[in-house]
Formats: structure tokens, C-alpha cells, sequence
């Protein structure tokens, strides 16, 4: 008969229950069709990054106004986010707006790469030329979260 051999060894064997637990941190989170995937950006600063869905939850760190995230999804009067570093949190639905409508539009002063992720190290997707119009639709700590008249997205980062 089909069966399952688990194991997790550093001084012997080890209980593997508390490995196959599920994760209480989304039990209750309801995803709506709509929302998810959309991308988001925080509204003010100092927003709490949350580890459940309620103010008694530990805190994974603040995050700066008009921080990019993406929606995992909703529970109740909180969303479940994806920063671009990977970390999972959620935050108040009303500390969000959707990240659709540009902050600002500026040209280029000097041409910059346009990565995928928010590192210097990241892949380039394109290089925009200097004097090319940009839409900023959010930040992630020293990188702009930008959109080309094309149409293309990515990171530049912010030469200070």
C-alpha cells in the first residue's frame, strides 16, 4: 500500500507533524479573483507589515510610503502582501491603493537600466534612453517601480 517515509535527522529522528502543520498565519484568507496578483502600493509611511491578519500580530517591519507589493490576497479588512524582497505580510485595506495610476511622470536625465528585480545585481530587461518618459508607480528602498511610454515595467534605481 502507498505510504509516505518522512525524516528530519540532527540528533535522531524527529516528529514531522509540526513540519506538515498548515501555515496559521493564512487560515481564514479569502482571495478574491479580482484582487489577486493586482499590484499595490502603501499609502503612508511607517505602514506595519504584519505577520497575521490582526493588530495583535507580530510586526515584520514598517514600510515607507508608496512601498510596490503585490496582492496575495484579502481577509476580512486586511491584505496579504508580496513585497519584491519575497517577505509576506499583511497590512489594513485602507493602508493600500491600487499601484495602476502613476505617482508622478518624469523624464529620464541620464539613460538607466531597467531591471526586474529591486537589485543592483538584477537582470536588465532594457536600458531607457536619457530624456525617456517614465510613469513612477512606487518605490522599494532605493529603486522606483517605473512604467515606459511602451508600456514596459521594471526597477531603475535612484542615482542620489
Amino acid at each position: 500500500s502507498p505510504h509516505l517515509h518522512f525524516g528530519v535527522y540532527d540528533d535522531g529522528a524527529i516528529d514531522p507533524a509540526p513540519f506538515l502543520a498548515p501555515d496559521q498565519s493564512v487560515r481564514g484568507t479569502v482571495v478574491e479573483p479580482a484582487l489577486l496578483g493586482t499590484l499595490v502600493r502603501t499609502i503612508r509611511g511607517r505602514t506595519p507589515l504584519l505577520a497575521g491578519p490582526s493588530t495583535g500580530s507580530a510586526e515584520r517591519g514598517p514600510l515607507d510610503a508608496s512601498t510596490i507589493a503585490r496582492r496575495l490576497g484579502v481577509s476580512g479588512t486586511w491584505h496579504r502582501l508580496l513585497l519584491p524582497d519575497g517577505t509576506v505580510g499583511y497590512v489594513g485595506a485602507n493602508s493600500v491603493v491600487t499601484a495602476e495610476s502613476p505617482l508622478r511622470r518624469r523624464p529620464l536625465a541620464e539613460p538607466v537600466p531597467l531591471r526586474d528585480k529591486p537589485l543592483s545585481a538584477a537582470a536588465v530587461i532594457t536600458t531607457l534612453e536619457r530624456g525617456t518618459d517614465v510613469e513612477v508607480l512606487g518605490h522599494f528602498r532605493d529603486f522606483e517601480f517605473v512604467r515606459s511610454r511602451e508600456g514596459l515595467v521594471g526597477w531603475a534605481e535612484v542615482r542620489r
